[in-house]
């Protein structure tokens, strides 16, 4: 952790302090990806997008050759939704941030995008790019899960990019698959983790169309002997109605070496306490019909000997074009394969932050459906209804509610969750939060 501080601090000031762009898309708006993909499934945007944060560099060129004058009405509207954040981006407006937010209980399920997974907190930060480094400085204060109430540096970075390539260091939100409500990969279920990494895109490649990479080597906030974290991502699309991803993560540490000792053992394969798995996913386009498409998608991933299933997820996604408003609708399961838990103590789920997880296998089955509504006036509303069964607990159902609408240059958040339980009884939290982006 001081080693990361250390990195952050020196790197910050060597870089301007001029304000120009942001180089990815986070993970935090669930709409924008919506209408990405909705673009993607149209044939305007050729990159995969199933890793986040996603570099604006693998869309920027495509979004740059989109003529809007030809576009029907509801692509459109994903059109000028996203060039609006890419804009942003790329012009340096809303580089400040400020966001407040207050419930009566932590949010429990959390998807794609999640607001937040506090019970209060005041989150802060500067950002800023030139045409080769970028760095954002994040300043909080929150009543985290444990009920610790810590100031933390939570979404601060630093990155460099040099053609195809960008080293960062930070502690950066991610989400890797191609689910919506859950990842057997990497998810927003737990809080981002310090990491170096670093990353490699590509463009028309004949075999793999365009395609990305990205390999990181963090630390977590575990009380397992394992609590560093090697992984590594790639996906492409090779053809516009086919996505293909493949992540493989090592948890390691637990040996009586240094760590830059141990980590070329693990690279190599030769750590023997280190504990892995490996996942593969693939999203597949179905036919558009009118102003609706759809999508099938899915993922699994293995159990530490990497010889066996531990998990598997699969859904089904489309969007909607109805009345000049855009709805998304998800219908999606993760499963636990088999008795995978009750006869395996090396499940990779318990090698990060004690009871939060840094994917979603931290349940027996977990049915989600609901969707996304986008309004003209640029209001939001996200609504989802999940059978959840836990491991060692009963069955239960969950609804999340979530609405947002402008407000005072800003963005209000209004949300809710209520479980149905029979042995635990029912549980109502609610939340509030405020969202503003501004411009020096």
């Amino acid at each position: 952790m001081r080693f990361t501080k250390a990195i952050l601090i020196g790197l910050f000031i060597s870089v301007s302090w001029y304000a120009t762009a942001t180089p990815w898309v986070e993970p935090d708006n669930s709409m924008l990806r919506v209408n990405l993909q909705q673009l993607a499934d149209a044939g305007y945007i050729k990159a995969p997008l199933t890793t986040f944060p996603l570099q604006w560099a693998l869309i920027s060129d495509d979004l740059e050759q989109i003529d809007p004058t030809t576009l029907p009405a509801y692509l459109e509207l994903s059109y000028r939704y996203v060039k609006h954040f890419y804009n942003d981006a790329r012009l340096g407006r809303g580089n400040s941030h400020l966001k407040m937010m207050s419930g009566t209980q932590r949010p429990y399920n959390l998807g794609y995008g999640a607001f937040s997974r506090d019970e209060w907190g005041v989150y802060s930060s500067y950002e800023s790019t030139d045409a080769n480094y970028s760095y954002r400085l994040n300043a909080n204060y929150a009543k985290q899960a444990d009920g610790s109430k810590d100031f933390n540096y939570q979404g601060s970075y630093i990155a460099m990019a040099q053609g195809q390539y960008t080293f960062s260091a930070g502690e950066l939100e991610r989400w890797w698959g191609p689910g919506w409500q859950s990842s057997l990969t990497w998810s927003q279920n737990s809080y981002p983790i310090p990491a170096v990494s670093i990353s490699r895109f590509g463009l028309n490649n004949l075999a793999l169309g365009d395609w990305s990479i990205i390999s990181l080597v963090g630390k977590l906030d575990s009380g397992s002997p394992n609590n560093y974290l090697w992984g590594t991502r790639v996906m492409s699309r090779p053809v516009q109605w086919l996505e293909l991803g493949g992540s493989f993560q090592s948890y390691w540490g637990a040996s009586d070496k240094k760590a830059y000792e141990e980590f070329p053992n693990v690279v190599a394969d030769n750590e023997a306490s280190a504990k892995r798995q490996t996942s593969l996913d693939m999203r597949l386009q179905l036919p558009t019909v009118g102003e609706v498409s759809q999508g099938l998608y899915g993922q699994i991933a293995s159990t530490e000997s990497q010889a066996e299933l531990s998990s598997y997820l699969y859904g089904w996604e489309s969007s909607w074009f109805v009345l000049g408003q855009q709805a998304h609708i998800v219908v999606e399961r993760q499963k636990l394969h088999g008795s995978y838990y009750s006869e395996s103590s090396d499940d990779p789920y318990l090698m990060v932050n004690d009871s939060l997880s840094i994917n979603d296998q931290n349940v027996d089955s977990l049915w989600s459906a609901g969707g996304y509504l986008l309004f003209s006036n640029d209001q939001q509303l996200q609504l989802f209804v999940h059978r959840v069964s836990p491991i060692n607990d009963s069955m239960f159902y969950q609804t999340s509610l979530e609405y947002q609408l402008p407000l005072w240059k800003g963005r209000l958040h209004l949300g809710g969750d209520y479980r149905t339980q029979r042995v635990d009884g029912d549980r109502l939290a609610m939340w509030i939060g405020w969202d503003f982006r501004f411009s020096e």
